[in-house]
């Protein structure tokens, strides 16, 4: 059971992270935590444009006292480290213990380690032939979660430069995306690798019946 820690990291700034949960670095890999992620949604569309209703006539238009495009669209996902009884690990320091009266047997004894989310890499796969193929985006976090914390940060989904470029060129796309997580043990300098998904669909969302005309 977790205990009651929970951190909300502020969204990444892109130089140039669903429901579905997958685990890196268990027992297996030698790793004293395992590391699992999961996001708040498993679809999202990232408008295009940002549009408003200005007579109230119930017509949508572009909102030409702001920027077309509006604020980047973001995904929460939320970390947790797990910690793993690992009886083939030799890191942390050892004890000799007298087994039955003869050998002395090494045993392991260490904590589980803090881990660094060091990056976040978002792949984009093309649902069809018309979706227009659109680069890896990768993000430096630098984060650290300890063991049996919890910590929920916001990743953009896509960048306004590409959607930019789609409202420019008239195109639209649907894909699934996969966001893998990069981590390493802070104490023990283990690996550790986490995927979500979702997918996406970047488009022009207008609703005629919304007040907000979005």
């Amino acid at each position: 059971m977790f205990i009651n820690i929970r951190k909300i990291i502020g969204v990444l700034t892109i130089t140039g992270i669903i429901y579905s949960c997958d685990v890196g670095g268990g027992a297996d890999t030698g790793a004293s935590v395992e590391l699992t992620a999961s996001a708040d949604k498993t679809f999202i569309t990232s408008d295009l444009i940002d549009v408003i209703d200005s007579n109230e006539d119930g017509i949508c238009e572009p909102n030409i006292d702001e920027t077309y495009i509006p604020a980047e669209e973001t995904i929460d996902i939320t970390f947790r480290l797990i910690p793993l009884i690992n009886p083939a690990r030799n890191q942390g320091g050892g004890q000799n213990q007298q087994a039955g009266g003869g050998a002395q047997q090494n045993i392991n004894v260490y904590k589980p380690s803090p881990v660094r989310i060091e990056k976040v890499i978002l792949k984009y796969k093309p649902k069809d032939d018309t979706s227009e193929p659109i680069p890896d985006n990768e993000y430096t976090v630098g984060i650290t979660i300890h063991p049996e914390e919890e910590v929920t940060m916001p990743i953009p989904v896509i960048q306004n430069t590409i959607k930019e470029k789609f409202l420019q060129e008239n195109k639209r796309g649907e894909y699934f995306v996969s966001v893998i997580i990069k981590a390493v043990e802070v104490n023990y300098d283990n690996t550790l690798e986490a995927e979500v998904s979702f997918t996406l669909n970047i488009d022009i969302r207008i609703s005629e019946d919304s007040d907000e005309c979005m």
